[in-house]
C-alpha cells in the first residue's frame, strides 16, 4: 500500500477556488441611519469601519451594494443576521 500523498498548500487553494461563491447584497431603506448600518457591518463581517463607510454610502447613492462574498453558508449566516437587525439583505451567486 502506498503511503497517502501529502496535501500542500497550493491544493488546498485550489479546492478552496472551486468553491462557489456568493455576494452579501445590503439594500437601502429609509428606517436605519448610517451610524446603525455602518456599525452592523463591522460587527457582522468585520470590516474595517472605512469600508463599512464607503459600503454604506453605496447603499444610500445606488439602493444596494455587495458587503461581502464568502461561500453560500456564511452568506446565509451573514443574510440572516442583517435580517434580524431589520435591514433588506439577499445573497446571490459570484
Amino acid at each position: 500500500m502506498q503511503p497517502a500523498k501529502p496535501i500542500i498548500e497550493e491544493d488546498i487553494e485550489a479546492k478552496l477556488r472551486r468553491i462557489p461563491k456568493y455576494r452579501v447584497i445590503l439594500h437601502n431603506d429609509d428606517y436605519h441611519t448610517f451610524d446603525q448600518v455602518i456599525r452592523w457591518i463591522v460587527i457582522t463581517v468585520q470590516l474595517p469601519i472605512a469600508d463599512a463607510v464607503r459600503i454604506t454610502y453605496k447603499i444610500h447613492n445606488e439602493g444596494a451594494a455587495t458587503v461581502v462574498i464568502v461561500v453560500k453558508e456564511l452568506a446565509e449566516h451573514y443574510m440572516d443576521i442583517f435580517r434580524g437587525y431589520g435591514m433588506g439583505c439577499t445573497i446571490e451567486p459570484e
